[in-house]
């Protein structure tokens, strides 16, 4: 940032750039903070005589490089009893908690229950839930990653995304299987205004309703039909304190058969951004499809460059990944949601905004012994720069292409780890020091379920810092205190006339 003096006559000073805009791309690690809240979703239990879909549930918690104590707790009192784990440095820690699923799972619908999770930390970690981990079990129904996005999954305004072309299996199983989105609260006495784009159950479509949640409350918003034309994408939730949202999709039917739960943690409305790149799964045909969800009227779509459509706010624009990459833009901040997998196996993701976001590590649990892909994103550049558990050897430059539409800017590659080298139960862990990337993983089978999930932080950046300066004006011989916001996770660097130069968030200009 420059720093600049009009003094001609230097009766006074003004500084004329009042505002500073950077990345926090100090941040290295996959989404790591130390505070998550997560309404986990209800996911239909069937069973008798097949093996419950809904169980094992598991917390992943990954340190990096500094030792962990990480308490999992219901601070609206649900019934499970705290549970503390130390993690120890550059380790990934699982904690079983299927023992109070019922008492973790937002359910019943439409009712306000004290279940919400709150995972807070003494150092950063990363963390996500797990559905059907597939841990010693040799059946895998209906598994998903839900990745927890810490501060940047909390906030006041969101748009709900979702898949609308595949209705929930409501064949087969007793079950209804249905979609939802559930809220947690994160503060006592939070009103919440929730718009629902269809009929839920409990209301009706495009009518406003009220709840009002206290600290670590749960609400699930389910869809009033397995219709794929009945999911609740382009629904609207503000609140007038923060909350995160958790979207889940059970079971719906993929075209050549087979159901799988999808679902993710999603972010508001303020971290969502223009420019996204999708990269295709495993899926059979048809294929991976992304879902842009619009927040603004007139919002102009456009896949590799080409123009798709204009969209309004809470309208869908699907489109087909019929190539590796693509990449996805618009004219306003909207929400990208893919539908991916393994086979006839679904998964679903919200992508992670393009510009300033990002992370030099992440880390995983391979939990199914099938396919197990990568699918990673990098600046232009970057590709030479990774290892895989320490091994340069394994991801290179030469299996990167340019992604189509970004005239080479920016990088992309679907890397398939082996059974062999990277068995069921091991770390992934993932690095490059270089550059931040973005990483996506799917880990199934192509008929017993997958999971798929993003590692990346969802907003190393693209934060306006206020600057004040005082006195102001200031006179010839005043000290200038000037000063932003102190983020921890910021670099600073201020220079100026005379050589002044600066890394701190609050330098002081001395007799001017």
């Amino acid at each position: 940032m420059s720093i600049n003096y009009y003094s001609k006559t230097f009766p006074s000073l003004f500084f004329l750039l009042l505002f500073l805009s950077w990345c926090h791309c100090s941040k290295v690690m996959a989404q790591t903070d130390t505070v998550f809240w997560f309404a986990a979703p209800e996911v239909a239990y069937i069973g008798n005589p097949l093996p419950p879909c809904d169980r094992p549930i598991v917390m992943r918690l990954t340190a990096y490089n500094q030792a962990a104590t990480v308490t999992i707790s219901q601070p609206a009192n649900g019934g499970m009893p705290n549970q503390v784990v130390n993690v120890p440095a550059n380790t990934v820690k699982t904690v079983d908690l299927t023992n109070w699923i019922d008492h973790i799972e937002t359910k019943p619908t439409n009712t306000a229950v004290n279940y919400g999770l709150k995972i807070s930390s003494n150092v950063p970690v990363s963390a996500y839930y797990e559905e059907v981990s597939g841990d010693g079990v040799g059946y895998f129904p209906d598994p998903e990653i839900f990745n927890l996005k810490g501060e940047y999954a909390l906030g006041n305004d969101f748009w709900i995304p979702a898949q609308n072309v595949l209705s929930n299996d409501s064949i087969r199983f007793s079950s209804v299987l249905l979609s939802s989105f559930n809220i947690v609260a994160t503060e006592d006495n939070t009103n919440i205004t929730v718009t629902p784009s269809k009929n839920v159950i409990g209301h009706a479509a495009n009518i406003p309703f009220s709840i009002s949640l206290d600290k670590g409350q749960t609400f699930a918003v389910t869809a009033a039909s397995p219709s794929a034309s009945a999911h609740l994408n382009g629904s609207h939730v503000v609140s007038d304190k923060p909350i995160a949202i958790t979207v889940s999709d059970d079971g719906p039917m993929y075209y050549t058969g087979g159901d799988d739960l999808g679902g993710d943690q999603i972010v508001p409305t303020k971290y969502l951004g223009k420019e996204y790149v999708a990269i295709n799964g495993l899926l059979n045909m048809p294929g991976d499809i992304v879902f842009v969800i619009a927040t603004e009227n007139k919002t102009k779509v456009y896949k590799d460059g080409i123009y798709v459509s204009t969209i309004n706010a809470g309208e869908t624009q699907q489109i087909p990944l019929n190539e590796n990459a693509s990449y996805i833009t618009t004219s306003a901040p909207s929400a990208v949601w893919q539908l991916s997998g393994v086979g006839v196996q679904t998964g679903q993701i919200l992508l992670p905004k393009l510009i300033c976001t990002g992370s030099k590590s992440a880390s995983f649990i391979r939990s199914v012994e099938g396919a197990l892909s990568l699918n990673i994103v990098v600046p232009s550049g970057g590709e030479s720069g990774f290892s895989v558990n320490g091994n340069n050897n394994v991801l290179t430059n030469s299996q990167f292409s340019a992604v189509p539409g970004t005239a080479g800017a920016w990088m992309y590659c679907r890397l398939s780890l082996p059974l062999g080298s990277y068995p069921m139960g091991s770390k992934i862990k993932i690095d490059n020091p270089t550059a931040n990337f973005q990483m996506g993983v799917i880990n199934g089978y192509t008929n017993r379920g997958a999971n798929v999930s993003y590692f990346a932080d969802f907003n190393s950046g693209s934060t306006i810092l206020n600057i004040t300066a005082q006195p102001n004006p200031a006179c010839v011989g005043d000290d200038i205190q000037l000063a932003t916001t102190n983020d921890p996770s910021a670099s600073y660097i201020w220079q100026g006339p005379n050589g002044f130069s600066s890394n701190v968030y609050n330098p002081l200009l001395a007799n001017v």
